[in-house]
């Protein structure tokens, strides 16, 4: 199966403090919505936790339209 994936449809993952810089969003509110299983991450390994850019902006996006 990966091995059909072309490198340009392969996200760049982002670290929590990537998606804390980026998207101005407090480490402890990312850490909360994983937690809960609100925001989608990908494991690599059994600690290590990587944001798909994607995921955020979608999450992002739903609750901005919850507020509407």
């Amino acid at each position: 199966m990966i091995n059909n994936i072309k490198k340009e449809q392969i996200e760049e993952l982002l670290t929590y403090d990537e998606v804390k810089d980026r998207f101005k969003i407090a480490k402890v509110t990312l850490r909360e919505w994983v937690r809960k299983g609100k925001l989608p991450v990908v494991y690599l390994g059994s600690r290590t936790v990587r944001f798909r850019p994607s995921d955020v902006h979608k999450f992002i996006e739903q609750g901005l339209e919850q507020k509407k």
